[in-house]
């Protein structure tokens, strides 16, 4: 069991940053993805497609690697992981839809969990965007350990349920409203 801690993250993303070219403002970052047997292949692209919309906002480029079957590779430190669990894990609260932990579980990691994220969708809350919008909150927090919640957008602790309809922008990491006044946010680099 690998634990991720503050300190490897800030390595790893000093790496990073001193791999891109000056001209290049965005960060390159490989999440391998477990997902249930029997979830399906295009409900995971149009999860992944979504969580990567949000998180371009922090000047992000994810490349995703489905590990649902089998990812012979052991995981690299400058990997993350999500694993979307048919059910909560149990240690997660009875409202969480996911949660990031970085030991005690196979691989740390971030979990997204498809039941809770299954009963939220309607006509106008469409299951992909769902999950892939808890998916981005839990690549922030594993990307900003220790980091509180915010009181808007994203990584608000609670989420009303308008927030969830395919067209609100409430889950930005900073809704339209407030862009003017707040710079996009970037990984820290300790």
């Amino acid at each position: 069991m690998k634990a991720i801690s503050s300190l490897s993250w800030s390595v790893f993303l000093t790496l990073i940053v001193s791999q891109v070219d000056a001209g290049d403002s965005v960060l390159r970052l490989t999440v391998r993805v477990y997902a249930f047997p029997g979830l399906s292949p295009k409900l995971l692209t149009s999860t992944e497609a979504e969580a990567a919309r949000l998180l371009r906002q922090m000047h992000l480029h994810l490349v995703w690697v489905n590990c649902t079957l089998d990812c012979a590779e052991p995981e690299a430190p400058d990997e993350l992981s999500v694993r979307v669990v048919e059910r909560p894990i149990p240690e997660a609260t009875a409202s969480a839809l996911g949660m990031a932990a970085w030991s005690g579980h196979e691989g740390g990691g971030a979990f997204v969990f498809y039941d809770r994220a299954l009963s939220l969708r309607t006509h106008s809350k469409l299951l992909g965007e769902i999950l892939g919008r808890i998916m981005a909150h839990e690549i922030v927090h594993l990307l900003h350990p220790g980091e509180p919640h915010s009181d808007v957008g994203l990584m608000r602790s609670q989420w009303a349920a308008d927030d969830l309809r395919f067209d609100s922008s409430a889950l930005d990491l900073f809704p339209r409203q407030s862009y003017e006044s707040h710079e996009a946010p970037r990984p820290k680099i300790r």
